[in-house]
């Protein structure tokens, strides 16, 4: 929505009509808005093939003026001159246009980097299939693990549970409960996937699901990376809570008799880090060795 409503501000735009030159014109639709650098024009806006974004660098320096095809439909280059006369106004409003559609390329191709990972992997032992996702270097599991491991419980003991958000386990158990080929994530790894994602202060806004998390003012979980963490709660020795506030996963990494692991909140937009006891019943994420 935001990129129509920019397209629509350049059909706005107070452009004047194209000088008609002799020699080599171009020809565009009458209505055409094209760019001019000072010797070669651009389509902005072709009104035979829809808006076309200018690929030459030239563009993007922000010094182009622009021009509207009248009733000559034939623009193009002269041997005796090359100037336009033309200085715009609203020469600010085709800056902001240009940023914004920069932001919003980066944004479509991100999503459609996530929409055309197809990549999952199934557990041998129990026929569970987790979809994979990959953040700069890591490959991660983008579920919880629900593999039925000793010791492990299914939040307020629900199958329903174990099925949406995953199991718990404890420390000692989460250590073992990943497949071959993959392993429980050290202190380490999580903190580089915080900083691939933009940095501690903003990844648990961008690696939250959109869904299961109780709603909070101000915060906005966007999962912009496919990672889609969830708020599976905790155990605490047979006592379950927090499902729907928080997510806690555990790290490899020890911490005398505790060990570190990561918490998001509903109600932050970080990712919290601290040391728990280690018979504490937490979610965890595999990532691939």
């Amino acid at each position: 929505m935001k990129l129509l409503l920019a397209l629509l501000t350049v059909a706005t735009w107070a452009t004047a009509a194209c000088p008609t030159y002799v020699g080599r014109p171009e020809t565009y639709p009458v209505g055409s808005v094209v760019a001019y650098n000072g010797s070669n024009y651009e389509v902005i806006r072709d009104l035979g093939n829809g808006w076309i974004t200018p690929s030459d660098p030239w563009f993007w320096s922000l010094t182009s003026k622009t021009c509207a095809v009248s009733s000559s439909s034939s623009i193009g280059s002269s041997s005796s001159s090359a100037e336009i006369s033309l200085i715009l106004a609203n020469q600010a409003t085709i800056i902001a246009l240009l940023q914004e559609l920069k932001e919003e390329h980066a944004v479509i191709r991100q999503d459609i980097a996530k929409l055309s990972s197809t990549d999952e992997f199934t557990d041998s032992r129990d026929g569970q299939v987790y979809p994979l996702v990959k953040i700069a270097t890591q490959t991660w599991m983008a579920k919880n693990l629900n593999f039925a491991a000793t010791a492990s419980k299914c939040y307020q003991n629900s199958d329903a549970n174990c099925a949406a958000y995953g199991r718990l386990y404890d420390w000692a158990t989460a250590k073992t409960s990943c497949p071959t080929g993959w392993h429980l994530p050290s202190d380490v790894e999580w903190t580089f996937l915080e900083a691939a994602v933009g940095g501690n202060a903003t990844a648990g806004n961008v690696l939250k699901a959109t869904g299961l998390w109780n709603p909070y003012t101000g915060i906005v979980n966007s999962d912009n990376f496919g990672f889609s963490a969830l708020p599976g709660g905790a155990n605490f020795g047979g006592s379950f809570s927090n499902m729907g506030y928080n997510g806690f996963w555990w790290t490899s990494t020890s911490n005398g008799s505790g060990a570190y692991g990561r918490d998001m909140y509903y109600g932050i937009p970080y990712v919290y880090h601290g040391s728990y006891s280690q018979t504490i019943g937490f979610s965890v994420r595999c990532i691939k060795d």
